[in-house]
């Protein structure tokens, strides 16, 4: 039973990961292009957006590819050398990070934007998103560099890429990481969003001016509660295993827990592969705007394939008629 579970549990991650890869990839292409037309490019939250689909096609390219080969095939780069082991953990790392706490910064934006306070609002704006997002990077860039002097190959453990032998400072990088990765995110994330969907209908009772803004406002509001929504429920599964795993001696690693675990950890690869049908089934004006890409590519090449008519195709000589009776 143990190894049946087991292999159930490989089979199901050979089949699935190459089917997350290709659909993260397709979608997030497809978020980068739809994000950066005019009419939803200028907005903040739209930022956020395109921020995270070049994240999460970085995690797709590099992570999900490098997890594939690792878990399937049994080829783990990581374990050639030292450096390889400290440069594949630390993108790796990086990647997974970046995308969650973009979403909480769309949360966030969400929040001072639905806010009947003019101060708040005013901390919704595409300059503001924009240092957001670059402190974001910047911040975890500099504090994942200690990888670099945490991670080695250990011969206690067959040569694989871990953390050295068990320090002070070894115990309190993984008790951050356990809280930056499974605790804060979802907290922050259901915080905000609650919170945005409060602000939502305080501001129905105020009068306010409708215009194309700020239904496209409206619009990018309902996406991110959506994504919320979504993404926590993908992602809290694997983060309660990443908890288990960080305690001692609280479960044994059984064939059941492996099967279980290895659910989870696919969710959570679905995460960053899912925005593109999330966008697309809660954003009408994301919606229109992707049709409205594929009615332009259409017709730019039906465009293409018409050959040109000249005049004489048209207009045949008429002389060759009039000889012709003529001649009769």
């Amino acid at each position: 039973m143990s190894t049946s579970l087991t292999m159930i549990s490989m089979q199901i991650a050979r089949f699935t990961l190459p089917v997350i890869i290709s659909f993260g990839m397709a979608g997030n292409l497809l978020n980068i292009i739809v994000l950066t037309r005019r009419r939803l490019y200028n907005h903040a939250c739209s930022r956020y957006f395109l921020a995270a689909a070049v994240n999460n096609l970085l995690v797709i390219c590099l992570v999900l590819v490098y997890r594939f080969l690792m878990n399937v095939y049994q080829v783990d780069l990581g374990t050639y050398s030292t450096i390889s082991c400290r440069i594949i953990n630390y993108i790796t790392t990086l990647t997974s990070y970046i995308s969650p706490y973009l979403i909480i910064a769309a949360s966030i934006d969400r929040y001072c934007a639905s806010s009947i306070n003019a101060r708040t609002r005013k901390f919704s704006s595409v300059r503001v998103s924009q240092w957001i997002i670059f402190i974001i990077i910047i911040a975890y860039a500099v504090f994942f560099i200690n990888i670099f002097f945490l991670y080695d190959l250990q011969p206690s453990k067959g040569f694989t890429c871990a953390v050295k032998a068990n320090t002070v400072y070894s115990s309190i990088y993984v008790v951050l990481q356990l809280f930056l990765y499974a605790l804060a995110p979802p907290f922050l994330m259901v915080l905000f969003g609650v919170w945005t969907i409060y602000n939502i209908r305080r501001s129905r009772l105020v009068p306010v001016v409708i215009s194309r803004f700020n239904r496209t406002e409206q619009q990018l509001a309902r996406m991110l509660i959506f994504q919320v929504c979504v993404h926590v429920s993908l992602t809290i599964p694997a983060s309660v295993f990443y908890l288990l795993s960080t305690l001692p001696n609280v479960i044994s690693p059984t064939s059941t827990y492996v099967f279980v675990s290895t659910i989870a950890l696919l969710l959570y690869y679905c995460s960053y592969s899912s925005s593109f049908f999330l966008y697309f089934l809660s954003g009408y004006i994301y919606r229109q705007e992707l049709l409205e890409l594929f009615h332009k590519i259409f017709r730019n090449r039906v465009g293409n394939r018409i050959v040109p008519v000249t005049n004489a195709t048209l207009h045949p000589p008429r002389t060759v008629v009039f000889n012709q009776r003529s001649a009769v």
